[in-house]
């Protein structure tokens, strides 16, 4: 049952769709996952970074303030993670109404109301990123959405690779290669005899058990939903995760491109689910500059360009990171300065690439 399958994320290797040197963390997308995979471990993380919101002089007003019972300004490192959740939501519920005016101090620090409706962003921003970081935590099950080339896969693989250095077992497949039910296929990766895949219930209990014992978890990660053609494959996924709910220690993490999962799968993999999940898009706002930065000199590196590209160029590219990886495939072992981009020139040269 620990048997760990890595032959996919080496078939992406060896295709070069995945490639860890030129992997950078450009979000928090990565940070969000590892909650997801080190859930106890990390608990007490999310607690400091919890209090460490109010630990300031905004705080201690707020506190002093306050007329909501709702709002928590600290948490204990005991507190389950249920509570830790509420919490979370809770203080972020506050903060929308307190910048739109529906949320009253006492009498005495009715003054200090303007300092907190202008000081309310950070509040906000950093209780939405923690909020994602506690639901990762808290679920066994994430759905994994963005555009074409916006790194997905690249990043299933690399956090694939995180959990078994965390000796936690974990199966990665790609979802075109599942033909019949994702269940079935499952039982056939993991090599399960002939007699046992009879009784699937069986064997999963029995496993749930054994990591239970072992005190893991078992991660099942599959990538590019969207790219299984078979016409009831939605109602076998959906039919997967409902099953394994059942079974607390088995974690399921699944991708899905974004316009594919409006228009087909937000059904099937969120609105008849029956556990509470979480849909994480990778790509909810720009890019750090520094992140870029780092993109550009691993991909440079990787593919032996050593030319000089423009800011224009490198802001275009930025925003389509398919763009950017073709880009380089076409400009692999260039010395050639690139000051100005024509979209359709790169593909068509990329085209040529791959053709010759």
């Amino acid at each position: 049952p620990y048997t760990t399958l890595f032959r996919s994320i080496t078939d992406l290797r060896k295709s070069g769709k995945y490639i860890p040197g030129v992997f950078v963390e450009l979000n928090e997308g990565k940070e969000v996952l590892r909650y997801f995979l080190n859930r106890e471990k990390w608990k007490g993380r999310a607690v400091k970074k919890y209090n460490f919101i109010y630990k300031n002089f905004y705080g201690d007003l707020l506190r002093q303030a306050n007329n909501d019972e709702n709002i928590r300004f600290n948490l204990s490192r005991r507190e389950p993670f249920g509570g830790i959740e509420k919490a979370v939501d809770s203080a972020l519920d506050y903060h929308k109404r307190f910048s739109k005016g529906q949320v009253k101090l006492k009498e005495s620090y009715k003054e200090s109301e303007h300092l907190f409706r202008i000081v309310y962003h950070p509040y906000l921003d950093t209780l939405q990123e923690l909020q994602s970081f506690v639901q990762a935590s808290n679920r066994n099950y994430i759905v994994l959405t963005g555009s074409a080339g916006n790194g997905k896969t690249n990043l299933l693989c690399s956090v694939a690779e995180l959990a078994m250095n965390l000796k936690q077992p974990v199966l990665f497949l790609n979802s075109r290669d599942i033909d019949g039910t994702v269940i079935e296929h499952i039982l056939d990766s993991l090599h399960v005899q002939e007699q046992l895949k009879k009784y699937p219930k069986v064997f999963f209990r029995t496993l749930n058990t054994l990591l239970c014992i072992r005190r893991k978890n078992f991660f099942i990660i599959i990538d590019a939903i969207n790219e299984n053609d078979h016409e009831d494959f939605g109602a076998t996924i959906n039919k997967f995760v409902n099953t394994m709910a059942e079974y607390p220690r088995i974690k399921i993490l699944v991708s899905c491109r974004s316009e594919y999962y409006t228009e087909r799968f937000s059904e099937p993999l969120s609105n008849t689910i029956t556990q509470e999940h979480l849909v994480y898009d990778l790509k909810s706002s720009a890019y750090p500059e520094a992140a870029i930065k780092r993109l550009f000199g691993r991909y440079a590196e990787h593919f032996h360009y050593s030319g000089h590209i423009s800011e224009a160029v490198k802001y275009i590219l930025s925003q389509h990171l398919l763009l950017l990886r073709i880009f380089f495939e076409v400009n692999q072992n260039s010395t050639k300065d690139i000051m100005s981009i024509c979209k359709q020139e790169v593909f068509f040269a990329y085209i040529q690439h791959v053709r010759d």
